[in-house]
């Protein structure tokens, strides 16, 4: 069985986000209310009283340090949450009114990546009593989500996808490991995250799946969530993104691509060439297991060496290659 498709892991997010979203807020709650300054990428925010006075203290927040905050969300009661891109300046996303922590960020979270074009990272989860999580329970339970979504996508989890590095998770996590010829220690650490994105087909190509997600839920993102993005990240794919990354990394990043197609590249890849210079003709990789050229087209990309090619959609679905035949797979 071929490894899922990148719109086929958003689609599962998205229909638990409906499914958190019918299970939201309940009217006659306390409010809770968001002001942002999009110059200083600044925002404020009040919960717990009424609406008036939500209004008042979330724009006096905001004003300590933005220079024209303006509303953008309010909601009676439930979970809220703001995520920023990984370049603060990059993007933003608010939700609001939302059943359950796991509900605010992911809607959060998906909101700034679509405006944004990369990946964003929760900077507060709010409850309607203001009792928020703390800075280290919102960056592990983003990384477990990312996690368990991208191992969902290559056919290497099967439990539910709920922001917790469980059992089950770190099986998935060691299995990828062993794939790519690393130790199995079933860790998390921002190397195995970066490998997971390669694997992905980077933050570009993850923030393109997301976007389709955001606007086929239009009307609920709508009701319960404001993004704002003043420099989106702007590559036109995968390719051009690793041209941007320094000699080594480009190494792990092509490696990664090989040994997850079940093509043997020791990581990192002895080297990496971009043809042309800027990699929009895609890459000769040299590992030491042989030599082998990576190219993309817009959806699609095309791992050849000698009569073995394999073809997939953004590296998220693959088989394993005939030595005289291609596997396809398309968005």
């Amino acid at each position: 069985m071929p490894p899922r498709s990148t719109l086929s892991w958003i689609g599962r997010a998205a229909a638990l986000a409906a499914i958190v979203l019918l299970a939201g807020a309940r009217a006659g709650q306390a409010a809770t209310v968001f002001f942002y300054s999009e110059p200083e990428q600044y925002y404020g925010w009040a919960a717990g009283y009424n609406y008036s006075r939500s209004e008042r203290e979330a724009h006096d927040a905001c004003e300590e340090g933005g220079s024209q905050c303006k509303f953008v969300l309010e909601c009676d009661g439930g979970w809220s949450a703001i995520a920023f891109a990984d370049d603060r300046a990059r993007g933003v996303g608010f939700s609001c009114g939302l059943a359950n922590p796991f509900g605010a960020f992911t809607m959060a979270l998906a909101t700034c990546i679509a405006q944004s074009g990369t990946l964003c990272w929760t900077n507060a989860t709010i409850s309607n009593n203001a009792r928020e999580l703390s800075a280290e329970q919102n960056r592990a339970s983003d990384r477990a989500y990312y996690a368990q979504q991208m191992l969902y996508a290559l056919d290497l989890y099967a439990g539910d996808v709920d922001g917790r590095l469980g059992g089950k998770t770190r099986a998935a996590l060691k299995a990828f490991q062993v794939k790519l010829g690393l130790e199995p220690t079933g860790e998390l650490d921002d190397a195995l995250f970066e490998r997971l994105l390669d694997a992905m087909g980077g933050r570009a190509g993850l923030a393109r799946a997301v976007r389709d997600m955001v606007e086929k839920e239009s009307k609920a993102v709508a009701e319960h969530a404001y993004a704002h993005a003043e420099q989106p990240y702007a590559v036109a794919g995968f390719s051009e993104e690793i041209a941007q990354r320094p000699d080594e990394a480009r190494r792990l990043t092509l490696a990664t691509v090989l040994s997850n197609w079940g093509t043997k590249c020791t990581l990192p890849a002895k080297s990496a060439e971009p043809v042309p210079a800027d990699g929009s003709g895609g890459w000769w990789v040299t590992c030491d297991e042989g030599e082998w050229t990576v190219s993309w087209t817009d959806k699609m990309h095309l791992i050849a060496n000698g009569h073995i090619s394999i073809t997939s959609g953004d590296g998220a679905a693959s088989g394993e290659a005939d030595r005289d035949g291609t596997r396809k797979a398309s968005k």
